[in-house]
């Protein structure tokens, strides 16, 4: 184990109070996991980010106090059972585990980013499969390094998605810089009234995805790959122009990636699985953001708000055509339009339907989200590394979500521009499966060519 020094910041203290909020209908269908993700920083005298993010963390917690608190589920509340709220934490609580660690490290802030990494060097908490109750909301560590600083956030995903993250992040810039947090309380307060307060006529109908317990997947690991942005626009252009006269379907680079990247999963668990029944069948999701489609839009909501749009693939349609390596646009083509459809399908009445659906039942903790086969969740539109975090941190270098434990899911990292390089920046991708399949994965053919690994692998062609 590398030689670490590690020293207690006393943000938070005093834990801040404020009233028990209760988690939203949507909060409710997430599994009860702690999640973390790497924010690096390359400043030159590491040890001056410090007091910025002391600082800017603090100025954090007092806009959104809700932060410092746990998660605890009741028995009982208002005549419904197993409901979750946010309730202040007390301060032995915070004593034992800090809203933040700083931990000096004598390596480099790349070493983080090794497949190889123990990540329990650098996060805040330790990470179980099933978070504890009551569990804290969030978790910070500053891992000062030799060249930089690797912050680590770990948070609760019962109280936040992805964008969720990304809101506190945009804030934490903010507050780093000396400046105001882009949201507070009363405006996070009125998005989870509004989400209460939802009620539909339309019947919920839709049970497929949703189950009494979650499904919580153990052993993969977590891998970085990385995609041709210039291939996928290729690809774009040629199967839009296979699209019939009228139709109303319009596919997008993010459209052809997630077909790419679910085709090649899809024959990588064939090959590691030469057993699998031919009728057999994989269900995919690809993750749809609900902010932007309720009314009035959710803006930077800091809870759970995603919908998935729901695909189901026979493995034996997607086996690779050996004769005929033309015949994957076809299918590319297929899955992308399939996709397409499914995400254009999600209106405000099906998240409402849900949500009404939720709040009228007498137990909680009785529905809840089934992790699929995989999943695909894009950050890639948002423009973290454009944010100005203040004089000492700079700009981000580098965002990663390398957490290994949610087997089948695959995030599509912020797009990264590469410098001295006007091209598209490449479509880097985080992938968490077995270890088997990860192998199978990385000489899939279609998988190789879109990830320009053809220059090694000579079978990879389109």
């Amino acid at each position: 184990m590398e030689q670490r020094i590690e020293t207690k910041s006393f943000i938070g203290a005093k834990p801040p109070t404020f009233e028990p909020i209760t988690l939203s209908a949507l909060d409710h269908l997430l599994s009860p996991i702690h999640l973390f993700a790497y924010f690096t920083f390359h400043v030159n005298r590491p040890s001056d980010a410090i007091p910025v993010l002391e600082n800017g963390l603090s100025r954090l917690f007092d806009a959104l106090p809700f932060l410092t608190g746990d998660i605890e589920t009741l028995p009982h509340l208002n005549g419904k059972q197993n409901v979750m709220q946010m309730r202040p934490t007390d301060a032995v609580t915070l004593a034992e585990s800090p809203m933040l660690r700083i931990v000096h490290h004598q390596t480099k802030a790349s070493a983080v980013e090794r497949d190889s990494a123990e990540h329990t060097d650098y996060v805040p908490i330790p990470i179980p499969m099933i978070a504890p109750d009551p569990s804290p909301v969030a978790r910070f560590q500053a891992n000062i390094m030799q060249d930089g600083v690797v912050l680590c956030m770990a948070f609760d995903h019962r109280v936040m998605d992805g964008l969720g993250v990304i809101a506190i992040l945009e804030s934490l810039a903010a507050c780093c810089r000396g400046d105001a947090a882009l949201t507070t309380m009363a405006s996070q307060l009125q998005k989870k009234q509004q989400i209460a307060s939802i009620t539909s006529s339309t019947p919920f109908h839709d049970q497929e995805g949703f189950g009494t317990e979650p499904r919580i997947p153990v052993h993969p690991i977590s891998r970085k790959f990385s995609l041709s942005a210039d291939k996928i626009s290729q690809l774009k252009k040629i199967c839009n122009s296979l699209t019939p006269a009228g139709s109303n379907i319009s596919l997008t680079n993010g459209d052809i990636a997630a077909a790419i990247i679910s085709i090649s999963v899809m024959r990588a668990i064939q090959e590691a699985s030469p057993s699998l029944p031919k009728d057999a069948t994989a269900k995919m999701n690809y993750i749809v953001d609900g902010r932007s489609i309720l009314q009035p839009h959710l803006g930077r909501y800091i809870g759970n708000t995603l919908m998935p749009g729901r695909l189901s693939f026979s493995h034996d349609a997607m086996k690779r055509n050996a004769l005929n390596d033309l015949a994957d646009i076809s299918l590319i083509y297929n899955v992308a339009s399939s996709l397409r459809s499914e995400v254009q399908s999600i209106s405000a009445e099906q998240i409402c339907s849900l949500v009404s659906h939720i709040n009228n039942l007498d137990d909680w903790g009785s529905f809840q989200g089934q992790f699929p086969d995989f999943l695909v969740s894009s950050l890639r539109a948002f423009p973290v590394y454009a944010w100005d975090w203040g004089h000492v941190l700079g700009k981000m270098a580098n965002l990663d979500m390398p957490d290994p434990r949610l087997n089948g899911a695959c995030w599509v990292m912020p797009a990264k521009a590469v410098p001295g390089s006007n091209k598209a920046p490449p479509y880097e991708l985080r992938i968490v499966l077995e270890e088997r399949i990860i192998e199978c994965l990385r000489r899939e053919p279609l998988f190789c060519w879109a990830s320009d690994a053809s220059q090694t692998n000579g079978s990879a062609k389109l």
